[in-house]
């Protein structure tokens, strides 16, 4: 996943906002199906792209090992319940889960069918019930 960011952006350095857009596009990594087949969203996304700056964009924190182990281990010294949500359509998200329980082995994590990077867009309704579920969880200490 990292490396992807990184081409985007030099895509961005040297494109602009509106080649990031199509370069997401093209690689079908980012939306899943409803928002890709939906003329109006994408044209939304891409109108929010053009009015991005690059600059905004290339400060996207890529995190050190250093300073994202110091976040990791402050998380579970204060053992801070932890979800990751993904959509089905993202690239592939059980690895991208089972990395995150490498670093946080009580985070619970989901993916939701249907559904791309804007879970919450996408599958409002198992997001909200996910939501719900994790959070009534953490309330009886299921996740802690």
């Amino acid at each position: 996943m990292k490396e992807g960011f990184i081409k985007l952006h030099e895509v961005a350095r040297t494109e602009g906002m509106e080649a990031v857009f199509e370069a997401r596009k093209e690689t079908k990594t980012f939306w899943g199906d409803k928002v890709f087949n939906s003329p109006h969203i994408m044209e939304l996304f891409k109108q929010m792209y053009k009015e991005t700056s690059p600059i905004t964009f290339l400060n996207f924190p890529l995190m050190s090992p250093t300073l994202k182990q110091e976040i990791v281990d402050a998380f579970n010294d204060n053992q801070v319940p932890m979800m990751m949500i993904m959509g089905e359509q993202d690239p592939d998200p059980a690895k991208n889960i089972a990395i995150m329980k490498q670093d946080y082995p009580n985070c619970y994590g989901v993916t939701l069918s249907d559904c791309g990077h804007y879970v919450a867009l996408e599958n409002p309704d198992d997001f909200n019930r996910a939501v719900l579920t994790f959070i009534a969880g953490v309330k009886t200490g299921l996740y802690s």
